[in-house]
């Protein structure tokens, strides 16, 4: 948004302040700008018991965690939404508050598995430990470490699954989507098939491509695909810093 477009709306909400949507566009354009005070002051004259729209909730608890301000943050992140779920993890989380954020993070995504959030995933599964000084009078050291992988693993396995994920609600990609289909799901589908015309099983495909472009989402429609059970694996969850740790 340019400087004369955004001195308009400005304009516009000083003659209209109770237009909480015109807030939240000026709001969300200084947090695009990168001006995260100016976009913290915006929401100093706004009530969070007031602000029902959960894209309205998602955008004041995104610039208050940006100001640094988790609580306020919080007290915007209310209702079911599965975007409001997964800030109000983001602000419990800074805010220390593990099993609650583990909680939020896990409702918002079995609602929407396209939020899941990798770099959150890993700090709830971090957790502090304290370290004994190496000499008598040397200071106790508190690490973060992902070291409860095990107990991750437990809450994964046990929690109720959600709904499958299958290629009708991926949207594009039928190169990628076809290539799949012959390369993974008709094998294990119909493995006799391919016994009888005696054609090679096996192989996979690899995805790359930067954050947010579809890899987890295209993989897990594929499990839906094949009616399977599909684990998402970051690699927190198989290498740690402390020694034994990663082999077990």
């Amino acid at each position: 948004m340019n400087d004369e477009t955004l001195a308009s709306l400005h304009v516009a909400l000083a003659a209209s302040p109770t237009n909480l949507s015109l807030r939240m566009v000026l709001v969300d354009a200084h947090l695009g700008r990168g001006e995260v005070t100016r976009a913290a002051e915006l929401l100093d004259a706004v009530d969070p018991e007031g602000v029902e729209d959960p894209a309205h909730q998602c955008t004041a608890a995104r610039a208050a965690l940006e100001a640094a301000d988790p609580e306020r943050a919080l007290s915007f992140a209310r209702g079911d939404a599965p975007d409001v779920s997964l800030w109000r993890a983001r602000a419990l989380v800074r805010l220390g508050r593990r099993d609650d954020a583990r909680s939020a993070y896990r409702a918002a995504v079995v609602a929407n598995p396209t939020l899941e959030d990798t770099a959150l995933e890993q700090q709830l599964a971090s957790r502090e430990r304290e370290v004994a000084p190496a000499t008598p009078d040397g200071p106790r050291l508190r690490v973060i470490s992902n070291d409860d992988t095990d107990e991750s693993e437990v809450s994964r396995l046990l929690q109720p699954a959600g709904p499958a994920v299958r290629f009708e609600d991926v949207g594009g990609l039928e190169d990628v989507k076809k290539q799949i289909h012959k390369r993974i799901i008709l094998p294990f589908l119909k493995p006799s098939l391919f016994r009888r015309f005696k054609k090679r099983v096996g192989g996979g495909i690899l995805l790359y491509g930067p954050p947010g472009c579809g890899k987890t989402l295209l993989a897990r429609a594929t499990a839906g695909e094949c009616d399977a059970t599909f684990f998402n694996v970051a690699i927190s969850d198989v290498l740690d810093m402390w020694i034994g740790e990663s082999e077990r």
